[in-house]
């Protein structure tokens, strides 16, 4: 039914699937089962898929055929229907029951709904599988990554994105099929290097014959604006294999790249290969480098060469300038002895005469006991990007960095969204002479797919929108430097709102605070010369509010809007004095600071809990609890299963907040929650129901999925904590669709008071 190409276990994995003409209307079902899980076994799922389906449509209720079909779903990356069939199961995730076994059928559960994007319900069933009856099988430790994942769901919850924004584009259909394609490189500013199968149907083979249809490199020019049709490298093709996965020396003299096998065991056992190039740019006889790299009965493959400058030290009377050497390291992935899970990173010196020195781990900083896989080493800011299933992330496969060299690399960094999505992403690679702009592989919406919309892996190019760079200087009358000012920073996207809302600055503790930045290679690719000790990256369409406190003198406040390009288009100071001066993208502010004692109220993130005062707070809800439950109520009919019950209903609002953008409870809230949780557990008779409701800031999707996973939240907590599922009526987000009070005045201003009271928690009581 469909043969392609994605990362596992062996570096570029195969499920070696094609649509095989095979009659299999005389086999019994038990038969056709034992076909299908062959298939599975042998990386082989699309073919197992119709066969499958056939049994579960003619025996719904079989739980081996489900089973077996979820797999086969999940395996194929069809998370979206391996998602509905896992629940059929209906295995018993609960600690304390020990009648029905877990199997992976659970965990595998889990990663759909991380796949599509449902964290919170996602989170909740790796915890319960982590804490589960399941028998790990030798090796695998499926419940410690259960806990793992926990953390990984948590992550994903908090939506992060990148600091610059990022723009896609599809390669288009003369670079990717509907079939897999990976590895991008450039031979030069206008040729790509590729793998692929180039198909863009499905290829029948008769069942029993010898297939040749094997993943080639490619080769594409560009030109009139757009990639012409991909060629096969000649050369390079594997006449009983695969090619791919192929990376450049700087210099562009040598081509590394992998041939891979299909084992006789169902294994895909790949090698590294080196081709040189003549002066003409044609690629020379391929040549197998020798066991340092290719360990005998293993898999090596992804490679990609590093290099860094290594200056020798002088004595400080010397008047001689250090000495610069270059060491260059091929960077590459293999499941090899001493790899701490499937596949880690290595490395391994390349000596002046092309000599390779031993393969050596790249370490637990970088490597764990899932994957890690697809390096590519940016010389110039010597950091290591790789991809990763394992260290937090959205999806499966997330990109990461890591700063550092050989096996000493700093923690490893998630990129953010929209580099990483709740899909795979895999082969982040920039380019050589812009580090703005890169290639990214990846299944995400959007690209080419045969079977089903995630199914495939298709090369993408992004490019980063050059930021402006905010510097601060903080003086006072005498225009000296105030050392110990307290500076902050704030932003939100203001494309949607009116210009004039953008200077009410109560509007700012809803957005996210934008940190100092140190990284001094970042500014040398943005284009900017002068030295900067720290500075703020601000991107297009925000609207930045600048606080600046320090003791003894009066706050100041200033704000401005950027355009689409990240220009500053307006500045204006609100308390005190400051002024600016823009030179293309740097942004130089300086505030003058007077002194007094005339200290307004500072910006405060949502990040920062107030002091707790447990009493206090129980002591208040008990009383407004007290105060409402005497109230006249009225009698409505809630539906039951079986008949309508008549109760009375309470309705009590408490507002309940929390970290923008996130599932999180701020500060006291937690309390207020634990004191309601008390209420419910005082009286048997009682049930809740949550409804949630956002600010009309962001997309009318986005508030709607935000309040649902919100009052889920809130009913999971009530639920953790003793209170009997029974006791919890519903939990609903209704996003913006119902505000209390108009957020745009009459003038068109913002008014965020409005907005305040619109993000608020609504609870009813029901008294049976």
């Amino acid at each position: 039914m469909k043969y392609t190409y994605f990362i596992t276990l062996l570096l570029f994995f195969s499920t070696t699937a094609f649509s095989q003409l095979r009659d299999n209307s005389k086999l019994s079902d038990e038969q056709k089962h034992k076909v299908a899980h062959k298939l599975i076994e042998i990386n082989s799922p699309y073919n197992a898929i119709p066969i499958l389906e056939e049994l579960v449509k003619k025996h719904p209720d079989s739980k081996k055929y489900i089973f077996k079909l979820a797999e086969a779903y999940f395996k194929s990356r069809n998370y979206i229907k391996a998602e509905v069939l896992y629940p059929k199961l209906e295995e018993n995730l609960s600690p304390k029951n020990k009648e029905t076994p877990v199997t992976i059928a659970s965990f595998h559960y889990a990663e759909c709904l991380k796949y599509n994007a449902k964290y919170e319900k996602a989170r909740e069933v790796f915890e319960q599988f982590s804490k589960s009856n399941y028998r790990d099988i030798k090796g695998a430790n499926l419940k410690v990554l259960a806990k793992n994942e926990v953390k990984a769901c948590e992550f994903a919850m908090q939506g992060k994105t990148s600091d610059i924004d990022v723009e896609f584009s599809h390669l288009g259909n003369n670079i990717n099929s509907n079939y897999t394609d990976f590895s991008p490189s450039l031979k030069d500013d206008s040729t790509l290097i590729f793998a692929s199968m180039q198909a863009d149907s499905v290829i029948a083979i008769p069942y029993g014959e010898r297939h040749d249809e094997h993943v080639k490199l490619f080769e594409s020019k560009f030109e009139n604006g757009a990639w012409a049709e991909a060629k096969v490298i000649k050369e390079l093709k594997n006449k009983n294999g695969h090619s791919a996965n192929g990376s450049f020396s700087a210099d562009r003299k040598r081509f590394y790249f992998t041939n891979c096998i299909n084992k006789s065991d169902n294994r895909v056992e790949c090698k590294i290969y080196l081709s040189k190039l003549d002066s003409n740019g044609n690629f020379g006889k391929p040549e197998k480098l020798g066991s340092e790299i290719n360990a005998p009965g293993y898999s090596s493959s992804q490679p990609v060469v590093g290099m860094r400058i290594i200056k020798s030290k002088t004595s400080e009377k010397s008047k001689n300038k250090p000495k610069e050497t270059k060491e260059e390291v091929l960077f590459f992935t293999s499941d090899r002895k001493g790899t701490l899970g499937g596949t880690d990173i290595w490395y391994s010196s390349i000596a002046s005469d092309g000599y390779m020195g031993d393969a050596i781990n790249c370490g637990r900083n970088i490597n764990s006991v899932r994957d890690e896989i697809t390096p590519y080493y940016d010389t110039d800011a010597g950091v290591l990007y790789f991809s990763s299933n394992f260290h937090a992330g959205f999806g499966g496969f997330d990109v990461f960095k890591s700063k550092g060299w050989n096996s000493k690399w700093q923690k490893p960094e998630n990129l953010k969204k929209p580099i990483n999505t709740n899909y795979d992403e895999t082969y982040y690679t920039l380019l050589p002479d812009n580090k703005l702009e890169g290639f990214l592989v990846s299944n995400r919406v959007g690209g080419y797919g045969l079977l089903h919309p995630s199914c495939c892996d298709d090369i993408w190019q992004f490019n980063y929108k050059i930021p402006s760079i905010l510097v601060i200087n903080t003086i006072d009358e005498a225009g000296n430097t105030i050392s110990d000012a307290d500076i902050k920073v704030i932003s939100g996207k203001y494309s949607s709102v009116n210009d004039s809302s953008s200077y009410n600055l109560d509007a700012s503790i809803d957005f996210d605070t934008v940190f100092a930045n140190e990284d001094k290679h970042f500014l040398k690719v943005i284009g900017i010369k002068e030295p900067l000790e720290s500075y703020y990256i601000i991107g297009g369409n925000e609207k930045v509010n600048i606080n600046v406190t320090s003791t003894g003198f009066n706050e100041t406040r200033a704000n401005f809007l950027t355009d689409s390009l990240s220009k500053p288009v307006s500045f204006k100071v609100n308390f005190g004095n400051a002024n600016e001066e823009i030179e293309a993208n740097l942004i130089k502010v300086t505030i003058n600071m007077q002194k007094g004692n005339l200290v307004y109220q500072p910006f405060v993130p949502a990040t920062i809990e107030e002091k707790k005062d447990t009493v206090k707070i129980a002591s208040t809800l008990q009383q407004e609890y007290a105060k409402v439950v005497n109230e006249p109520k009225s009698e409505i009919y809630l539906e039951d299963t079986t008949k309508k019950k008549v109760v009375e209903e309470i309705d009590f609002t408490i507002n309940l907040t929390f970290e923008y953008k996130t599932i999180e409870l701020t500060g006291k809230n937690k309390l207020t929650l634990d004191s309601l949780v008390s209420i419910l557990k005082k009286d048997p008779k009682l049930s809740i129901a949550f409804t949630t409701h956002t600010d009309g800031i962001g997309s009318e999707n986005y508030n709607l999925e935000l309040s649902q996973k919100r009052a889920q939240f809130l009913a999971n907590y009530v639920l953790k904590s003793g209170v009997p599922k029974r006791k919890i009526s519903g939990a609903k987000g209704v996003g913006e669709s119902k505000p209390l009070f108009p957020e745009i005045l009459p003038d068109g201003s913002d008014a965020p008071t409005a907005r305040a009271k619109n993000r608020r928690t609504e609870i009813r009581l029901f008294k049976m």
